[in-house]
């Protein structure tokens, strides 16, 4: 409201004090001369633009009718500013006035008693801050806009830190945002900087500590990666910045951002380590390729000695001779076994896989397994898993488990313990490697032994690579186990530490359903021989002429081909096809079935050191297909000869 007016107040104006109107006429702020009562006496003309009233209307007025009239702006609060005028010299403060049309606006008011022609007089100088108003209220705005931003933001911490001349730290602001990240409160922050410090990873913090001491130093931007342990005990990873501000009084202000990557470091690590395990894939790959043609070539050798050594068998009844064939068959069979170690590695050898319960076949075992390990180490089997049923090759998970207790002993020297247990594993956490999906039984094999370095580790499935003396083993060992449980659809962990034992960990995936056990097939001692016509096709000249020499010496009548497509344009009808798997240009597959459409065979009796062919490996791994690996000796050959034949 505005102020009552008095009766006959008009017509009571006191003169103007002013001597020099143009004067006061020229000044840029609006001057208002009231006395101590507020009653306006004078005004130039800057206030009459101002405030829209003429100088003789301001005349007939009193402050409080220029102003808000609504506290704290009103005509009581007015008489407290001129008290204090009068008292303590000039006043500056902000007001609000009233125009006589339009909105009341902001004014800021210089204010000071004085005496003028003898008599008492209030002059105010006032200035419009109407735009100094509006530009407050918009940085209000922003800073509070940026305030909540900031406050708001994941992951992202602000502060300003003052580092004072003597290098006395404060902080003066800290973001909700940042104390989350170290799990304190704002204030906690703000009494004391160390807490931050204090969490700085012992690794990091005379590094970290030593970078800001040379940024403030220098007054330098600071830009650093850095671990902190916060009060949950997780360690974070931060990525810190900020900028610093020289103050007169000789501090910094640092304005600064905590950023934590922490999940982005954590993603680049396991990137790595998934890159890691490709590479090593890879690289076992390209060994495993390079193992399997150097042990089918080998195989072919191996074949012609042992075919050689049957032969030389039939016509020697010498004993001393017999021993020395006898020699060259264990040495003959000692490369064979290497060549088996070779070809499960690189997952290049035939198997049959079937269904199996590991606990059932395990325990099975127990009694042979412990002979492995010896009698001065414990061996103990826990089977704790609901389901353990797996479809792998019998053979393979035998040599499997004998390694790996083998291994187990030998890093065992002096005894102790070892332990087999069996747990479920609803689902496989993503790695590198690649396995089957869905749920798994994990097999664990600890034992108490020296344990191994990262080095070792790091090579442990390389084939070749052992730790032990020269010619106390071949380091095919762990090769092959690492290629069985491959080719079984599983994968194997080692985790070791030097003096604390070491864990193999294999996790095979769970049959889906049962596989048909392999019947029994015609023993070595049926060779009964016997005159029927069979094509026999081998590109290897020495495992082809050895072979066809058994055959013949058996009594059956043999077309030799070493190139299957002469064995196509030429074979006449006959009761077998005896075919090497792998050839150049037509395999022993397709010329089986070549061969069988035009009449000439209706059984095949496969050979091959290997095969890496998939749909010839699943067709082996039936019962109705025959097959013999090589090496073989003629006793062999001709048993499955004669049980190929029989088949119906």
């Amino acid at each position: 409201m505005r102020s009552g007016r008095r009766a006959g107040y008009a017509s009571s104006v006191r003169p103007s004090p002013v001597r020099d109107r143009a004067l006061f006429d020229a000044t840029s702020d609006a001057l208002f001369i009231h006395d101590l009562d507020g009653r306006i006496v004078e005004v130039n003309e800057r206030t009459c633009e101002m405030l829209g009233y003429t100088r003789e209307e301001f005349r007939t007025l009193d402050v409080g009718d220029v102003s808000l009239n609504e506290a704290p702006y009103t005509q009581e609060h007015a008489a407290h500013w001129i008290q204090k005028a009068a008292e303590e010299g000039t006043q500056i403060f902000e007001w609000v006035c009233r125009p006589k049309a339009g909105e009341p606006f902001f004014v800021e008011i210089s204010l000071r008693t004085a005496e003028l022609s003898g008599e008492p007089y209030v002059i105010a100088s006032v200035r419009d801050i109407r735009a100094r108003k509006r530009n407050e209220a918009r940085r209000s705005e922003d800073e509070l806009r940026v305030r909540r931003l900031v406050e708001n933001m994941y992951g992202i911490g602000a502060y300003q830190l003052r580092v004072a001349a003597n290098g006395q730290r404060d902080f003066l602001y800290a973001s909700p945002g940042l104390a989350s990240l170290h799990g304190l409160e704002v204030d906690e922050i703000l009494a004391d900087p160390n807490v931050l410090y204090d969490q700085l990873h012992p690794e990091d913090a005379a590094g970290f500590m030593d970078a800001e001491a040379s940024a403030i130093a220098n007054r330098q931007p600071f830009l650093r990666e850095t671990r902190f342990i916060g009060r949950t005990g997780a360690t974070r990873h931060v990525l810190l910045r900020s900028n610093p501000r020289p103050q007169a009084d000789g501090s910094v202000l640092w304005d600064g951002a905590e950023i934590d990557v922490t999940e982005q470091r954590q993603s680049e690590q396991e990137s790595a380590r998934i890159e890691a395990g490709l590479r090593h894939a890879q690289r076992m790959e390209s060994i495993g390729r390079l193992a399997g043609g150097v042990a089918h070539d080998f195989n072919n050798f191996l074949t012609a000695i042992a075919g050689n050594t049957s032969l030389l068998r039939l016509g020697t009844h010498d004993p001393e001779n017999l021993t020395l064939l006898d020699e060259l068959d264990q040495i003959t069979e000692s490369a064979a076994k290497l060549t088996r170690e070779l070809l499960t590695f690189s997952r290049k050898e035939v198997v049959r896989p079937q269904h199996l319960d590991l606990h059932a076949t395990i325990g099975e075992w127990l009694p042979k397994l412990r002979r492995v390990v010896g009698t001065e180490i414990t061996l103990d089997f826990r089977p704790d898993a609901a389901n353990a049923h797996i479809v792998m090759d019998v053979g393979q998970l035998e040599r499997v488990l004998v390694n790996l207790l083998t291994n187990a002993r030998e890093a065992t020297p002096r005894g102790g313990r070892v332990e087999i247990t069996s747990s479920d594993l609803p689902q496989v956490e993503p790695t590198g490697a690649i396995v089957e999906q869905g749920p798994h039984v994990r097999v664990c094999i600890r034992d108490t032994g020296r344990g191994m370095s990262d080095e070792v580790k790091a090579r442990l499935f390389e084939p070749f690579f052992t730790t032990r003396r020269s010619g106390s083993g071949t380091g095919l060992g762990l090769a092959m186990v690492h290629g069985a449980v491959g080719r079984a659809g599983g994968r194997i962990r080692v985790d070791s530490v030097e003096g604390q034992g070491t864990t193999f960990t294999l996790d095979f995936p769970l049959a889906a359903g049962q596989l048909k056990a392999p019947s029994a097939k015609t023993g070595d001692a049926d060779t009964v021989p016997g005159g029927e016509a069979v094509i026999y096709v081998e590109d290897e000249v020495s495992v082809r002429r050895i072979t066809a020499r058994m055959l013949r010496r058996a009594g059956y009548e043999v077309q030799e081909f070493g190139d299957p497509q002469e064995a196509l344009e030429k074979a006449n009808p006959a009761a077998l096809l005896i075919t090497d798997v792998i050839m150049p240009e037509l395999g022993g597959r397709e010329l089986s079935e070549r061969l069988t459409e035009r009449g000439v065979v209706s059984k095949t009796l496969f050979l091959s050191g290997y095969t890496d062919e998939v749909v010839l490996r699943e067709a082996v791994a039936d019962e109705d297909v025959d097959f013999v690996s090589k090496p073989y000796s003629a006793t062999v050959l001709l048993a499955r000869v004669r049980a190929a034949l029989n088949r119906d």
